[in-house]
């Protein structure tokens, strides 16, 4: 199965482009989808793959830090079904 792609940041790879994004926010999104991500998140009806980190979603997200450390079922597996969110817009809630 693909997985999905992500928008990159359109910037320079310097410390402080001119259009504001840093160095660390274009290394956060590189980690977006990367080949080392240890978690399967499978979003809308048709279960599209985004692969993530599941370090990275806990520290970001109050609700994936209690879905994946609560010792709930999906903080045992390697992939997470997400059938009520869109596919469409999940890109952009992961650059949130």
């Amino acid at each position: 199965q693909a997985h999905a792609s992500y928008p990159r940041p359109n910037s320079q790879a310097s410390a402080m482009p001119s259009s504001g994004v840093s160095s660390f926010a274009l290394q956060f999104a590189d980690l977006l989808g990367s080949e080392d991500a240890d978690l399967e998140l499978l979003v809308g009806p048709k279960r599209e793959s985004f692969r993530v980190h599941s370090l990275v979603m806990k520290v970001r997200s109050p609700y994936f830090r209690a879905l994946l450390s609560s010792g709930m079922r999906e903080s045992r597996q390697q992939s997470v079904d997400l059938p009520s969110l869109s596919a469409k817009y999940f890109p952009l809630l992961l650059q949130f």
